[in-house]
């Protein structure tokens, strides 16, 4: 028996556990978290930080063609489905879906937060992607399903000045205000920089936008507004100056060096402005920032949502459920 115990725990050592470890149940760990990987999401903010590095991933191929001028390379929109459609030949998919970025919710704190993270407040509204190509611009809905065809003052967004290539951008629709809330940027006239730090994204997406002042200004040519979410460190100061002035629909969390990578991201957190105060000790009550009657917690909150997101509505098809 002592022979058999010293095999089990050089074996268990071998496989790279820590001595102390416990060992868990795969299934019961993936019934438990409904689904997630039980690593934690830091070592998930490890390792895809370490991917970024190393990688060049089929999803950022599928991004370069989106950001790349027809004749470079790229598929041309027109000759691919708007929206999902199924064949007897098999599954057709837009080339603009599952394109966009999505965050995933702030289960811990990171130990970095006020060091390696900026914040996002962002409105309400319709998630999409927005691409300005051979004088058009377009956009589309996380499924690939396009929304509206439109001119813009965006690069290659219009009948404007010859020469000018495509540009892409994430932004959130406000129906009512006739505006484009522009979260992240993937392409501006042809340089690509979805490979680049958020930091730097954000950074220039702002001096893009103040430099073409036109997007900004509903007019003929431009029947939408364009406008930059500012973004922030996440310092105590400017986290309580943010809670202060919140009328949003949420907060997003960006760690500086994330790439924009298609997909759920660790490296893109989410809380609602009612969580601030019990998560990051923002100096509000969850009733002033807009939390619901039977708000419990967050953790209560996050455990019903995602038990409504699992749940399969009657008459909903799977494209439904991309969109909502």
């Amino acid at each position: 028996m002592e022979q058999l115990a010293s095999q089990l725990a050089d074996s268990r050592l071998a496989s790279g556990a820590e001595p102390d470890e416990p060992l868990h149940a795969p299934r019961l760990a993936q019934y438990k978290n409904a689904g997630r990987a039980s690593v934690s999401q830091q070592c998930r903010r490890s390792q895809l930080l370490q991917r970024q590095k190393r990688e060049r991933d089929g999803r950022l191929d599928r991004l370069r063609a989106i950001t790349a001028d027809d004749d470079e390379g790229a598929l041309d929109a027109a000759a691919l489905p708007p929206t999902f459609s199924y064949r007897k030949q098999g599954f057709y998919q837009s080339q603009y879906s599952n394109q966009l970025m999505f965050s995933e919710w702030m289960e811990t704190v990171p130990a970095d937060l006020h060091t390696d993270w900026l914040l996002k407040m962002c409105p309400p509204g319709k998630r999409c992607l927005v691409v300005a190509k051979r004088r058009c611009t377009r956009s589309y809905s996380a499924a690939g399903a396009l929304l509206r065809t439109f001119p813009s003052r965006l690069p290659a967004g219009w009948r404007g000045p010859l020469g000018q290539r495509p540009t892409v951008l994430d932004c959130i629709w406000d129906q009512a205000a006739g505006t484009f809330h522009v979260i992240d940027l993937l392409a501006w006239n042809g340089h690509q920089v979805f490979e680049c730090e958020a930091e730097f994204r954000f950074t220039w997406l702002q001096t893009k936008l103040s430099e073409t002042p036109e997007v900004g200004v509903a007019s003929r040519s431009n029947p939408y507004r364009f406008v930059a979410i500012s973004h922030t460190a996440c310092g105590p100061a400017e986290l309580a100056a943010t809670a202060a002035a919140a009328t949003a629909d949420g907060a997003l969390f960006f760690h500086r060096a994330a790439h924009y990578w298609p997909g759920v991201s660790p490296l893109v957190l989410w809380l609602k402005p009612f969580m601030l105060p019990e998560t990051l000790g923002v100096p509000r009550t969850a009733a002033e920032l807009g939390a619901p009657p039977d708000y419990a917690g967050r953790q209560r909150y996050i455990d019903r949502w995602q038990a409504s997101r699992h749940r399969k509505p009657e008459g909903r098809t799977r494209q439904d459920q991309m969109e909502s």
